[in-house]
């Protein structure tokens, strides 16, 4: 006869350490995207200082997007595996999984390589790239503000679900 394998477990002291860690990178993933939000709106507003703009968001972006989102979502996976939500356990616990890994893979895909071309067309102010910046709403400059607002609502979304825990106590399966 074998023993069931012993589920991982954090202890008190543990849980509160992943709380923490959780709740500092969120926050700061969540204030990263805030920054991100002004200097996109203050590119798209003052021409003479939107290559400055576009290349405080490429630093931004190309040292502190995946640090900080990975290590929120890890700290999220360690929080549901080592307490009593479980990632499959609970729908919410799930879909807040899903939307930050969303986030950070839309922010690779999508918003990296708009701030590469809106930093690399903007180097030449009143030339036809730098105009074309803001031309239409697919734009690269309006993708450098649209992308924040929609990573905002993202980011609100999980805390919502983090605090009405929507179907808490019913199970995803079963």
């Amino acid at each position: 006869m074998t023993r069931p394998a012993r589920r991982f477990r954090l202890s008190r002291r543990g849980r509160q350490l992943a709380l923490i860690a959780h709740l500092v990178t969120s926050l700061a993933w969540l204030g990263e995207d805030l920054v991100l939000l002004v200097l996109g709106v203050a590119a798209a507003a003052d021409p003479a200082d939107r290559h400055a703009r576009y290349l405080d968001i490429r630093l931004l972006l190309d040292t502190l997007l995946l640090p900080l989102g990975l290590s929120a979502i890890l700290s999220g996976l360690v929080l549901t595996y080592g307490g009593h939500w479980g990632l499959l356990k609970h729908r919410w616990v799930g879909a807040k999984f899903l939307l930050s890994a969303a986030s950070v893979l839309l922010a690779v895909l999508a918003l990296l390589p708009r701030a590469d071309q809106a930093a690399t067309d903007s180097a030449r102010p009143g030339s036809p790239a730098d105009t074309a910046l803001l031309a239409t709403l697919w734009a690269p400059g309006w993708t450098l503000v649209i992308a924040p607002c929609v990573a905002l609502v993202l980011y609100l979304l999980a805390t919502v679900l983090s605090v009405v825990k929507p179907g808490r106590g019913r199970r995803a399966t079963g």
